[in-house]
């Protein structure tokens, strides 16, 4: 594991904001990590203890430069 930054842009029309919420699935955090589990670049499909953001946006909302911090796993030795 290695810790990184991400620089994400989305177009938000179709999801309920950002940030994962209780009520529903359909945020551009919830699909983030779900496509980073799949990709087996992240052990769990909910955001750990070492993840962090930068903003969050409202529904509807679009982002060309958020950022988000975690530990992804890697094959890439640590330095």
């Amino acid at each position: 594991m290695k810790k990184y930054c991400l620089r994400i842009a989305y177009i938000g029309v179709s999801y309920n904001g950002f940030v994962l919420q209780s009520s529903t699935d359909n945020t551009v955090e919830y699909f983030l990590f779900k496509c980073l589990y799949a990709c087996n670049l992240i052990q769990n499909k909910e955001p750990g203890d070492d993840y962090t953001r930068a903003g969050r946006t409202d529904r509807g909302v679009s982002s060309f430069g958020n950022v988000i911090a975690l530990n992804l796993r890697t094959t890439i030795p640590k330095t």
